[in-house]
């Protein structure tokens, strides 16, 4: 609308100027071919800027469809300040994902019976995780990595989002379980980290990948790696835990995550029902023990733990506790202890 007014307006002044000079200084000029030319340059111009923002525009609604809903992607697209992919700084929530035994159970399965099994899986998670504000970023086999708050898209409380998206997931994932028989049964293990990082398209002139690299993309993924081993099905950081401020979550204490400097504080996501009497009896204990633990009361916290591994026997955290504390009582931590476990290697 702004180029068809200054086309018109043009076109008035050469109008003017033309009446004018013929009738003041008896000068004739051809205003009508100076118009005409105008009005043509003015649609050559105007049709090629809407053929290439047009041909733009469907480029990025293509490339932004790959992570997130087709809706989505097409208002993402029309709108023009959201299309600055340059990678930027931004707070993000991260979000890893796997599936226990899942190569097991591929080779078993067979490549064609895999396929059924995964993609309905792969499609369940991701339609979650759009559905609370992802940008689901990749697949790796049976691996999903999706973050929350990215420019394009931002989530408001993207850390109570990531860990809305778990909880879901896993129960998505118990729904899809009723279809299988009970030897595919699908277990799921998520790692969930908040921080700073760079998002936009990384990669190639053939190839470009819009994602985010960070400290905390490690962290996530450390942390679903870390829940083989700790026996957990959602693991997240002291960030994350901090901002969805859920009281039933559980706080596992300090960590040193292989391969990262430094000490994080972990908590569990619970995804499973609970009995309110259940909870509030094993979250009990677990705090007592932790309590000893980081108070150097080795004793008093091994017993807490034993009363709480009889209440919880399939929790792998409390046997790694149980091992540490069986440690320190041999070989007590110097005064520089920064109460934190080394999680085991899987």
């Amino acid at each position: 609308l702004a180029s068809l007014f200054v086309l018109l307006a043009s076109a008035a002044i050469v109008m003017a100027v033309g009446v004018l000079l013929f009738r003041g200084a008896d000068v004739h000029i051809a205003t009508i071919p100076i118009v005409i030319v105008m009005a043509c340059v003015w649609a050559v111009v105007t049709v090629h800027r809407q053929f290439t923002e047009e041909h733009t525009r469907r480029s990025v609604e293509r490339a932004l469809s790959q992570y997130t809903s087709p809706a989505i992607a097409s208002r993402i697209a029309q709108d023009a300040d959201l299309r600055r992919l340059t990678p930027q700084p931004a707070q993000v929530t991260c979000f890893f994902s796997d599936l226990a035994g899942f190569t097991r159970l591929s080779e078993r399965l067979g490549p064609a019976r895999t396929r059924d099994v995964l993609n309905p899986y792969l499609e369940g998670m991701s339609a979650v995780l759009i559905a609370h504000g992802a940008i689901v970023n990749k697949f790796i086999g049976d691996g999903i990595f999706a973050f929350f708050n990215a420019p394009i898209r931002p989530c408001e409380n993207h850390e109570r989002a990531a860990c809305a998206a778990a909880v879901a997931c896993h129960e998505a994932l118990r729904v899809l379980n009723r279809d299988l028989p009970e030897s595919d049964i699908l277990r799921m293990r998520i790692g969930i980290a908040s921080g700073e990082v760079f998002v936009g398209d990384y990669g190639s002139e053939s190839k470009l990948d819009y994602t985010c690299i960070g400290d905390c993309v490690n962290l996530a993924s450390r942390l679903e790696k870390a829940g083989k081993v700790l026996g957990t099905s959602t693991l997240v950081d002291g960030v994350t835990a901090a901002a969805n401020g859920n009281p039933a979550d559980r706080a596992l204490g300090r960590w040193r995550v292989s391969g990262r400097d430094g000490v994080v504080e972990l908590f569990e996501i619970y995804s499973m029902p609970v009995s309110p009497g259940e909870r509030v009896a094993a979250q009990e204990l677990w705090g007592q023990a932790m309590g000893h633990f980081q108070s150097r009361r080795w004793q008093a916290c091994r017993e807490a733990l034993v009363s709480y591994a009889a209440e919880t026997p399939h929790d792998s955290i409390a046997n790694v506790y149980l091992r540490s504390v069986a440690q320190f009582e041999a070989t007590p931590p110097g005064d520089g202890w920064d109460g934190a476990i080394d999680i085991p290697m899987a």
